[in-house]
């Protein structure tokens, strides 16, 4: 069948269809899901109820819910909206507005009693009963002060765009919450040139080198409003506090502090009382990855993961008298770790961890592990047995409620589909609906996946080979790059990218991933090799990728296309830039061309501040090699990209122009980082632009 841009660029919908906001009701052996433009519980028995609609939520549309989240009882959700939160009584079918406006972040006591929200950059707290909110803290500005929230760049690189920043202590009596200052981070203008006079928004961004923002974390007494600072460093250190975990006792704060050359991260436990005591510590002669594995048992005893053996694993740390200090490894030999799913504090049901195999094309896969305290051995049950991509959803917040849980299932040539499962017998209860695609998946180019050799070993590749092919045909590799990245997976990708990838096939051309020897296939070990050296490494793994084709007899390796987003961008940049001629043509979209101009927390951790590794930011920065320019080239930039600013685009065009080289540029004025800020026509017409490009360049197949 044709993958046409018409049927490409249809609404999501035509590409399939999931229940999505899956969240267990606790205590009860229901699943709440949106479906058919409404919500439902589920039961692994296969019935289900109809919940509510959005008008029931005091909400306009479906697209005005941010979140729901059900409370500790199981009685009650909070729907948090683009313009306010409401309460909605279960068993009532009934809501009532909490708060009007927009918020950031709310989130219910633990005793249900009370509902924390930020909003205007200061922390806010409200009865559930009655009352109206009442403000606890008072020295928010926009821009500048924020208390309860984060920054961008906290928002990006330290919690990876979820929105955190307060923290209820276990007894709802308290609140830790940031306090960040901003007053001296740089200002960069974001401009929108639609209107007739261009509108700028000021975005505080810290550059590599910039003043990074000031951080301490606070305490709030939620009753008394009584406010205190954790002693968590000293006065003008340059540090991150990068998670926060109350303790049980209600009085102590564990944070995790991060040094800003981010080679230490310490485990503090801090008291009300002003104490300050290190738990833990994790060092590295390169970086320390910051992870979400942290939790406390009610005994005081602790889970943390580490990556020291050059693959992540989860550790049980004592602090009782007998034992403290000790730990013990508890993901088994084999494995990774990537994200620790349930957890039960007393640690007798034992919890779940998603992971994947640390051998061959392992990282391709992820999988579910159960995991258990009384397990000596370090044995873990394996609870997902298929090949492909495995996600779990178990209870509110973590916790494995009644033994159900639901599996989420792909592979690259395989839809999606959700299963009730129960955890104790392994036994499957009840397959979610889905809509399936309006095309038929086993006529598409199907996406294999294998190893190519390389210098350093296998490298992770994958491949969707042309249909009809006559003789050699062109081939279009996309790439990513960078430290821990993955472009090859096992795993059902609805619309979007991949989709575009398999409809060039169906045109003729070959589509090549290749994964580079610091990616997650590799482990921390192999991360590591990009230590204050980026660039090498992705241009040695797209060289393989080259080796690989001329070896090919399908594959016209003289016209052969390079193309990512991104660091992908960066990476087709820095390719053709110092290989000219390899390549016949290539696409660079929204590529960092100078990482001074990328935000600190990110790329410090891996080159280190600029004023003292200025050869390395050099020899990394595709605009140092503009000169080279040798093969048609396409820039690609959305002029509303907060992460990587346009700025980007520009200076590079700006030294190509200077090297006296000739380039194509395309610019998209409403295009966030992502595109997702574009409408079906605008990703359509991005896409259309690629395909022309490559088109002319490549040649027709």
């Amino acid at each position: 069948m044709a993958l046409t841009f018409e049927l490409l660029f249809q609404k999501p919908e035509a590409h399939g269809a999931l229940i999505h906001d899956l969240a267990w009701r606790p205590g009860h052996r229901e699943l709440l899901g949106y479906w058919e433009n409404a919500w439902h519980l589920f039961t692994p028995d296969g019935e289900r109820r109809l919940l509510a609609r959005a008008e029931d939520f005091d909400a306009a549309s479906a697209n005005d819910i941010l979140s729901l989240t059900w409370s500790r009882d199981g009685q009650a959700l909070v729907i948090s909206l683009k313009n306010g939160v409401v309460l909605f009584d279960v068993e009532q079918r009934s809501s009532r507005r909490l708060v009007r406006g927009e918020t950031r972040q709310a989130l219910l006591s633990p005793d249900g009693k009370r509902l924390a929200f930020v909003h205007g950059n200061e922390l806010y707290v409200v009865q559930t009963d009655q009352g109206e909110p009442r403000r606890l803290t008072f020295d928010g500005e926009p821009q500048v002060i924020w208390n309860g929230c984060t920054d961008w760049v906290y928002w990006e690189e330290i919690w990876h765009r979820r929105n955190a920043g307060f923290w209820w202590s276990p007894d709802s009596q308290r609140l830790a919450f940031y306090h960040l200052d901003d007053s001296a981070v740089p200002v960069y203008p974001m401009v929108d040139t639609r209107p007739l006079h261009p509108r700028t928004d000021s975005q505080r961004y810290p550059k590599a080198g910039d003043p990074v923002p000031r951080v301490a974390l606070r305490v709030v007494d939620v009753a008394t409003g009584a406010t205190q600072s954790l002693n968590t460093h000293n006065p003008g250190d340059d540090v991150y506090l990068a998670r926060v975990h109350w303790h049980p006792d209600n009085q102590h704060v564990a944070v995790e502090r991060l040094n800003r050359d981010q080679n230490r991260l310490e485990l503090l436990l801090c008291g009300l009382d002003g104490s300050q005591k290190e738990l833990a510590c994790q060092e590295s002669s390169t970086w320390v990855n910051l992870n979400e594995d942290f939790r406390f048992f009610n005994n005081g005893d602790f889970l943390w993961s580490t990556e020291e053996e050059g693959w992540r694993h989860l550790y049980l740390y004592s602090v009782n008298k007998r034992s403290a200090g000790k730990r013990r490894r508890l993901t088994p030999d084999g494995w990774c770790l990537d994200a620790l799913v349930s957890f039960d504090n007393d640690g007798n049901d034992g919890f779940v961890v998603q992971a994947y195999r640390t051998d061959a094309l392992g990282a391709a896969e992820r999988h579910l592990l159960h995991l258990r305290l009384d397990r000596e051995d370090g044995a873990a049950r394996l609870l997902t047995e298929k090949a492909g991509h495995h996600q779990a959803v178990l209870g509110n917040n973590g916790i494995v409620d009644s033994g159900l849980w639901v599996e989420i299932h792909s592979r690259s040539n395989v839809f999606t589909a959700q299963t009730i499962r129960d955890l104790d017998n392994d036994t499957v209860a009840f397959r979610l609906p889905r809509q399936e695609p309006t095309y038929d998946i086993a006529e598409l180019p199907p996406v294999e996946h294998f190893t190519i050799p390389s210098s350093r070993g296998p490298l992770p590749a994958q491949l969707i080979r042309p249909q009809n092919a006559n003789g050699p045909c062109p081939v279009i590799m996309h790439c990513y790059g960078g430290p821990g990245s993955q472009v090859v997976a096992d795993q059902w990708h609805p619309f979007g990218r991949i989709l575009w990838h398999r409809a060039l096939a169906e045109r003729g051309y070959a589509v090549l991933f290749v994964d580079n020897a610091a990616s997650r296939f590799f482990g921390k070990a192999g991360e590591d090799r990009m230590f204050r050296n980026f660039g090498e490494l992705e241009l040695e793994s797209q060289l393989a990728g080259i080796d690989f084709l001329r070896g090919e007899s399908w594959a016209d390796a003289d016209r052969v296309g390079l193309w990512g987003w991104s660091a992908g961008g960066t990476t087709t940049l820095y390719c053709l830039l110092n290989s000219p001629g390899t390549w016949k043509a290539g696409v660079a979209g929204a590529p960092v061309t100078d990482w001074r101009l990328y935000d600190a927390i990110w790329i410090e951790r891996y080159l280190g501040l600029p004023q003292r590794n200025e050869d390395a930011y050099q020899r990394a920065a595709p605009m140092t090699w503009a000169q080279n320019l040798a093969d048609p080239l396409l820039l690609v930039h959305g002029l509303a990209d907060d992460n990587v600013h346009p700025q980007n685009t520009f200076n590079m065009a700006e030294a190509f122009i200077e090297a006296g080289v000739h380039f194509d540029l395309a610019v998209y004025p409403t295009a966030n980082h992502s595109v997702q800020s574009l409408t079906n026509v605008g990703r359509r017409h991005l896409y259309e632009k690629l395909t022309m490009f490559f088109e002319t360049h490549l040649g027709l197949p």
